[in-house]
């Protein structure tokens, strides 16, 4: 139930960044801004809308499911007590004893409590000796190597279960890491922003917000090559598509 219910918010918190990229795009170019990021803005709204009524159907049988055990508890409970008052023998004349409020304070069988003289007898009941021979003691270098390759493999095991369901904070973690705006080198974006943008900031940074709220990369061709009308063949388009597939390659 809570790894369905934090899948569910990712999923809206990644719909609803999406959405403010091109929201903020949109705002910046008024009325020129093109038909394909409306188009997208009304998509990311359905499925935002999508996820929500998902989202509110999981925490309704979640509650549903937690009321249905706390009533089975109780049953349970009750069939208990009731048990144990039929057991009680009437017919052979039994009474319970009258209630005396001096045991509440004073008990007429006081326990014996048995008392450890040091915490030692106990360490020394459970302790058993352990011989370390030289060939088991590790070196400082053996460390540092176990070190490197544990870090190693725990890269690898990043990359390898990467289509698997993140916790809240790594994906927020991971979203900060693949911002497209970091993929840039600081000449590459004098280069782009001059020769593809026509020295435009502005321009550029809207377009980045855009392409930070496509779903694919296929979506990006779309747009450049046929939207905008980029020349593939352009070197300068070249080496700007390179960044924007390796940026969905890392998704």
């Amino acid at each position: 139930m809570d790894n369905v219910l934090n899948i569910s918010i990712e999923k809206m918190l990644l719909l609803g960044y999406e959405l403010e990229g091109l929201l903020l795009s949109a705002g910046k170019r008024g009325d020129a801004t093109p038909v394909a990021i409306w188009n997208l803005i009304s998509e990311k709204a359905d499925e935002i809308h999508a996820a929500a009524v998902n989202l509110s159907d999981i925490v309704k049988k979640g509650a549903t499911c937690d009321a249905t055990d706390i009533t089975d508890v109780l049953s349970s409970s009750a069939m208990v007590v009731s048990q144990d008052e039929d057991s009680v023998d009437v017919s052979a004349g039994y009474v319970p004893a009258p209630y005396d409020a001096d045991c509440d304070i004073i008990c007429s069988n006081p326990l014996t409590v048995e008392t450890v003289d040091s915490a030692d007898e106990i360490v020394s009941d459970n302790y058993c000796s352990v011989e370390v021979s030289e060939e088991d003691t590790l070196s400082q270098t053996d460390v540092d190597s176990d070190v490197s390759e544990e870090a190693e493999y725990s890269s690898e095991e990043e990359v390898a279960t990467a289509d698997e369901p993140l916790r809240l904070d790594e994906k927020l973690a991971r979203e900060g890491s693949r911002n497209l705006r970091k993929a840039f080198s600081l000449n590459d974006r004098f280069r782009f922003r001059r020769e593809l943008f026509g020295n435009s900031d502005i321009e550029m940074s809207d377009t980045l917000n855009l392409v930070e709220a496509m779903s694919s990369y296929s979506e990006a061709v779309d747009y450049f090559m046929t939207d905008l009308q980029w020349d593939a063949d352009n070197q300068e388009v070249k080496d700007f598509m390179e960044i924007i597939e390796k940026h969905f390659a890392t998704r």
